[in-house]
């Protein structure tokens, strides 16, 4: 049992990482253990091991960084990436949360604003299949993770849900296997297996509202309170309510797109591919996002995110319009070549491209939340399976052999190596 509760405050000088500890750890022996036995309890990020005494009091055997890509420095836990290796990862607002190659969940970022650990989930945990347990800290399990911007929900290997938190009452059941599930603010959309779309969290911008008798569904694109899809037939529909300076407006489909290929939903606009390979946007244009360029043709991708909006062509090349007219710094997109993908960040607020036979990352958009940051990716960052982006300006890319590196937006996240691991 615990007598006292360990708390943290990370914070970053130059290139450490300091772990604060706010009340000291202080367990007793309580909870049916003898003198001389041992046990395990998780407490934070930490796996403590303590040995019962004659005087009932607790004797700390040993502690251990309970999730993956922590390292102990100085006595305590903190995120390092080292030895990480993911299978996938998504962005919340302030942090990043990913699956090892041994499917266990792992996050880092802003302290206390995503959840980091089952006893920090607030959760049902008589719920769900995802739970593993071996006499340290219960972890949890997943196949795949997708994520809103303080919710998670783990995805088993079979495509259906294993669990979601926290506080999402409205979870589709067991029966449901999802091919895609994307998470907007607070709620997320997903296609199942039969082509259909569904639906849950959050409903106080009509973002659960998908129309009647739409479907099935073959792409699905998802942001703050809005959804866009396309069915079968190439048919676009879009639901929810974008904020705007007044309150909130439906975002309505433009009634003359009569087949999309593909869509893609900013913070406040939209835009589409159609299918003559030419763009339109709609939404608002407070930023000329939607000032689509005249000579803009043969486009394959497209991306909308909340002061600009960007298309690749069939050749690679990337095009981009609109930009941050507030006077806040801000990096326009680049010229670039041989264009394989392009991430936008929760909010919008900035890209990346994955570009190039070596698969390198360039990114753009706004430089200021909170403060300034430079969103330039290392230079020797090649190699890039894929990138995800928080609201806040923290990028973080997972190599093709697995392996994490971060930049951009670290103020408050501790993401930086530090110095005593540079020699390693």
């Amino acid at each position: 049992m615990l007598k006292n509760v360990k708390i943290y405050t990370l914070s970053t000088t130059g290139n450490s990482i300091l772990v604060k500890i706010l009340e000291k750890f202080s367990p007793t022996c309580t909870n049916g253990l003898k003198v001389g036995e041992r046990s395990i309890v998780g407490i934070g990020i930490e796996n403590v091991e303590y040995e019962c005494q004659a005087d009932t009091t607790p004797k700390i055997i040993s502690t251990t960084c309970a999730l993956n890509g922590y390292e102990r420095v100085e006595n305590y836990c903190i995120f390092t990436g080292k030895g990480l290796a993911l299978s996938s990862f998504t962005a919340t607002h302030n942090g990043v949360c990913g699956i090892t190659n041994n499917q266990i969940l792992t996050c880092w970022g802003k302290p206390g604003t995503f959840p980091m650990r089952l006893n920090d989930l607030k959760i049902n945990t008589t719920l769900g299949r995802d739970l593993k347990s071996s006499g340290l800290a219960t972890q949890i399990m997943a196949s795949k993770i997708a994520s809103t911007s303080r919710h998670l929900c783990s995805i088993a290997s079979d495509g259906t849900i294993a669990r979601c938190w926290n506080n999402i009452d409205n979870t589709p059941d067991s029966n449901s296997v999802f091919t895609q599930i994307i998470g907007g603010e607070g709620h997320f959309c997903g296609i199942t297996n039969e082509n259909q779309l569904k639906c849950w969290g959050e409903n106080s911008n009509k973002q659960l509202d998908v129309p009647n008798g739409f479907g099935p569904v073959k792409s699905l694109s998802t942001t703050e309170h809005v959804s866009c899809a396309i069915d079968t037939k190439n048919k676009l529909a879009c639901w929810g309510e974008r904020p705007d300076v007044t309150g909130t407006a439906p975002m309505t489909a433009p009634s003359d797109i009569v087949e999309a290929l593909s869509v893609s939903v900013g913070t406040r606009h939209a835009c589409a591919v159609l299918k003559d390979r030419t763009v339109e946007c709609w939404g608002e244009n407070d930023s000329n996002q939607l000032n689509v360029p005249r000579d803009l043709t043969e486009v394959r991708l497209i991306s909308a995110g909340r002061y600009e909006s960007c298309s690749v062509s069939i050749t690679g090349k990337l095009k981009c319009w609109g930009r941050d007219s507030s006077g806040a710094a801000y990096k326009t997109g680049p010229a670039l070549d041989d264009v394989q993908n392009i991430i936008s960040s929760r909010w919008g607020s900035n890209f990346c491209a994955i570009y190039g036979s070596e698969r390198k990352a360039a990114c753009w958009g706004r430089l200021f939340y909170e403060e300034s940051y430079d969103i330039t990716p290392p230079s020797d960052l090649t190699h890039i399976k894929d990138i995800v982006i928080t609201a806040s300006g923290y990028a973080c890319a997972i190599m093709t052999e697995g392996n994490v590196r971060c930049w951009g937006n670290t103020k408050g996240i501790p993401s930086e190596v530090p110095a005593v691991f540079t020699s390693k």
